[in-house]
């Protein structure tokens, strides 16, 4: 079988997001006045801890694979590492996982690890030969080094559609790299079919019929989903493989149009797969009722800010009595003014206070019920002698912000 290694989309994947995060790590470093590196520092010694828990987990409940222990695991790991040219050949251990179907590849300081889980090793013993797809899989994420990349490219996987499109472009690298570690293209297919319908149904599988299921999911849902997933869908990673190994050019059937339309406004969230999407629609919904919020409270303010505006005749009328009689008016008919306001867009209804202050509680709209008070405070000029009124706006029902500097004024005959 000859074909490439690299799946044809992975390096022209990494090269868009690699512009992206540094142009972002660029633009932080820049804002942050160098900062960033002290975050990332810090960021670094807690991973560095979270994952020294991981590995010492492996190191501390597997058995590492040697020619001491399964020597036949051992030789098909030394083997694949020869294939997929990995000249450091990693640390490589079995693991129990309470029957989780699954292998893995991680990295700690400089060492990399390959874990099998012994529920793939057992699926496949009347078939080993099939667990070289398996370990020529994980390698094949050492070999690319999607490990390291991915924390370089970490601050832009975020990205709609480019971000899930590089992971499952990875995935695919990997699959070629499991191919070629096989001995021959049966073995790969009962490891695909152990992946697809586990090990006590892989061998009644037909591998061809599942990988015909790839047209049942290009509708909108499905289509959707794999756009913001970090992984292919299996029938789609089978009909590659068997397309590999018949020597003949990959294709896929396309996905819905308008789950790409859909999918451009996803952001890629690492682990969440298609809740991704109901994230996205969660951030836009909470965004949406402040937006909303924010826009009612701006326009109570402004339709606030016109009725004080609105009141000045009446604090002059007050302000006059008060100067000419020398004593706060008892009524409002004192006044010669209306105890209801009626011409600006908020209604309310107007009371006289005992110390002048005119209370103004409003009728209807988003500010109902809620009250206005408008304090009058005598100013004397420079012979000490009453001048004028300095108003104070206060309330005890308003949303503080919603007074502005509007409320303070000064009135004079």
């Amino acid at each position: 079988m000859q074909f490439s290694l690299i799946y044809p989309g992975e390096r022209r994947r990494f090269a868009l997001l690699m512009v992206v995060a540094v142009t972002l790590w660029a633009a932080l470093f820049v804002m942050s006045l160098g900062m960033v590196l002290l975050y990332l520092l810090f960021i670094w010694v807690v991973a560095l801890f979270v994952q020294s828990a991981f590995i010492s987990t492996i190191r501390g409940n597997g058995v590492r694979i040697s020619a001491q222990q399964f020597p036949a695991l051992a030789a098909d790991i030394e083997n694949c590492c020869q294939i997929v040219g990995l000249e450091r050949q990693p640390e490589a251990y079995l693991l129990h996982a309470d029957g989780l179907f699954n292998a893995l590849a991680t990295r700690f300081l400089r060492r990399h690890y390959v874990v099998l889980y012994s529920s793939v090793v057992d699926a496949l013993a009347d078939r080993p030969d099939a667990l070289r797809f398996y370990i020529g899989h994980e390698l094949g994420h050492i070999r690319r080094g999607h490990l390291s990349k991915g924390v370089v490219v970490a601050i832009a996987s975020w990205l709609p559609l480019l971000g899930a499109a590089y992971r499952r472009a990875c995935e695919y690298t990997c699959d070629r790299h499991g191919l070629a570690c096989c001995p021959d293209p049966d073995a790969a297919f009962a490891a695909m079919s152990a992946l697809a319908a586990g090990g006590s149904r892989r061998a009644s599988l037909d591998l061809e019929v599942f990988a015909a299921q790839r047209h049942d999911v290009n509708g909108f849902w499905a289509s959707l989903n794999e756009l913001i997933g970090d992984y292919p869908w299996t029938a789609k990673r089978a009909h590659a493989i068997l397309q590999l190994a018949r020597e003949e050019t990959p294709s896929q059937p396309r996905r819905h149009p308008l789950a790409w339309c859909f999918a451009a406004f996803c952001p890629r969230v690492p682990g969440l797969g298609g809740a991704g999407a109901l994230l996205f629609v969660v951030i836009i919904a909470v965004a949406a009722v402040l937006g909303v919020k924010a826009f009612q409270q701006y326009q109570a303010k402004a339709q606030l800010t016109s009725f004080i505006e609105q009141t000045d005749p009446d604090r002059e009328a007050l302000t006059a009595f008060t100067l000419h009689e020398m004593e706060w008016p008892s009524t409002l008919d004192q006044l010669g003014i209306d105890s209801r306001h009626n011409d600006t867009a908020l209604q309310a209804t107007l009371e006289l206070g005992s110390e002048g202050e005119l209370v103004y509680t409003f009728v209807g709209g988003q500010l109902a019920g809620q009250s206005l008070i408008l304090n009058p405070y005598p100013s004397f000029d420079e012979q000490d002698e009453l001048d004028g009124m300095t108003w104070l706006c206060m309330s005890d029902t308003l949303v503080p912000g919603l007074l502005s500097e509007h409320c303070l004024g000064e009135t004079s005959p």
